[in-house]
């Protein structure tokens, strides 16, 4: 497997892993919680990021931090 390849397997694997945190977690989180996550998840958009995502990735974690910050705007 040349590094590519592998790089694109733990991509995947971190985004498999933050898909099923969110769905079991994401309904229970304070508002506390649900800010940091936010906070987490656009760091991993920032140019600080660690891992490059691709569109698809990238569209589909800005969809995970626009359901949080629709969740945050409707108790307030």
């Amino acid at each position: 497997m040349d590094i590519l390849a592998f790089k694109f397997v733990i991509n995947q694997e971190i985004l498999s892993t933050w898909k099923l945190i969110n769905l079991e977690y994401f309904s229970d989180m304070n508002n506390e919680k649900k800010l940091k996550k936010l906070k987490a998840g656009l760091i991993l958009l920032s140019r600080d990021r660690e891992v490059v995502y691709s569109f698809h990735e990238t569209f589909d974690l800005v969809d995970e931090l626009i359901e949080i910050v629709d969740e945050l705007l409707e108790k307030d």
